[in-house]
Formats: C-alpha cells, structure tokens, sequence
C-alpha cells in the first residue's frame, strides 16, 4: 500500500480502474466553509417547508445582495436553468434541503461560489458544461440516484467534497483550481478522464468499520499542476 504523501505532479497520467485502498484512521475532513454569508445558527430539529422548483428557479434568478440561502427545504419538481439565462451572481447555499426529482444544470454560469450542505438528491443531480468563478462545495450530501455527475465544466475555485454518500463520481473533461475528496463511504468509481487541476487530494476514514475503497479510480490523460496527494 501506498504511503500518505505528497508525489510530483505530472501533465498526464493514465492510470485506468485503479483501486484505491483508503484506510485513514486519523486523518481529519477538510475545514467546513466560512463563505461570505452571514452564519447560521443550530436551532434544532425542524420541520421542512415545501418549495417548487418553479419557485427556486425565481428565487435563483431574483436573488439580491450576493448571498441566498435555501434552509430546511423540500424542493419539489425537476429543476433545470435555462441555457439562455443569465449569470447568477449570488453566493447561493442549499442547507438541509431535499430535492425529490432530477436536478440537472446545464450550460450555466455562476459568479459566485456554491454550497451544498446535508441535502439529499432523491434522483439524478447532473451539472453539465457549467462554469462557477467561485468554489464548489458538495458536504455530506446524498444522491439516491446513485452519481453525481459534473463534466465539461470549469470551477475557478475548488471542487470540495466531504462526505457524501454516493456510489459513484463523473466528471470527465473537469477544469478546477484544486479538488479535494474525503470519502467515509466506499465508491464504486470516480472517473476523472481529462482532469485539469492544480492539487488533486483523496483521502478519507470509515465511520462503521467498513472497507472503505473506490473500485475503479481512472484519470486518464489527467493533467495536474501541483501535486497528486493519495492517502491510505
């Protein structure tokens, strides 16, 4: 097994269905997001109100001062953006929301960053040919359906994922500053062909004694800037 270490990057890899053994038993997540929004405070458990994905749509579209927060939502209907709406320019954050139907993003633009934090996609969550000038941050989040799926898009920032409980990553022909995964559940593949990035960084630690691994790990034709950091 691999030591945890830092190795030289490299412009191109093809390494193809690799297993990654991951096996952190001290390793820390990654520091949870400050963002440029007003902190939110814990008051409990609560009751979820219910929202149509027309209406999100129109919050999205209508959102003011850089900052919207969708809290304690159930989200209802596919969401879609249309491919010829304008720039969001909000920092928008989901917390402890749930999307009961396909949520996928295609060819939209995002002048701020964009958080995901304990929700819950119920199918598909697909972003496709998207660009985020800020980071993307996906933090225990679900997908039922089974994959997220993010290719052909440009993240400036960061693409972060700490977390999530999903079988499966896509993201082929991905631009991000840096991409950071922390797994504590086993993956059946993330698939990274075409990957462009300064650091990439997988590591993780199992929370129930499972074997925590990623069956297939392909990066193929991956160019990274900086560094490729595996921790197991």
């Amino acid at each position: 097994p691999m030591a945890a270490g830092d190795l030289p990057a490299q412009k191109t890899s093809s390494h193809r269905s690799q297993a990654a053994q991951i096996r952190i038993q001290k390793t820390a997540p990654p520091a949870a997001s400050t963002g440029v929004g007003p902190p939110v405070a814990d008051k409990g458990p609560q009751s979820r109100q219910g929202m149509s994905s027309q209406e999100l749509a129109g919050k999205l579209a209508g959102a003011k001062d850089n900052y919207l927060l969708v809290q304690n939502t159930v989200i209802n209907g596919p969401l879609r953006v249309p491919t010829d709406a304008q720039p969001l320019q909000a920092r928008v954050e989901f917390r402890d929301c749930e999307f009961t139907d396909d949520v996928n993003i295609s060819k939209a633009s995002f002048d701020r960053s964009i958080l995901f934090h304990n929700v819950t996609f119920d199918r598909a969550f697909t972003l496709d040919h998207i660009h985020i000038k800020g980071d993307l941050q996906l933090e225990e989040v679900t997908v039922d359906g089974g994959t997220i799926t993010l290719n052909q898009s440009q993240i400036d920032g960061d693409l972060r994922i700490s977390k999530p409980v999903v079988k499966q990553f896509v993201m082929e022909n991905l631009t991000a500053g840096n991409v950071v995964v922390y797994l504590t559940e086993p993956a059946s593949g993330l698939d990274l062909v075409y990957l462009s990035s300064g650091r990439l960084s997988i590591s993780g630690k199992s929370v129930n004694n499972v074997n925590l691994e990623i069956k297939a790990l392909s990066l193929d034709n991956a160019t990274l800037k900086e560094t490729l950091v595996l921790k197991n």
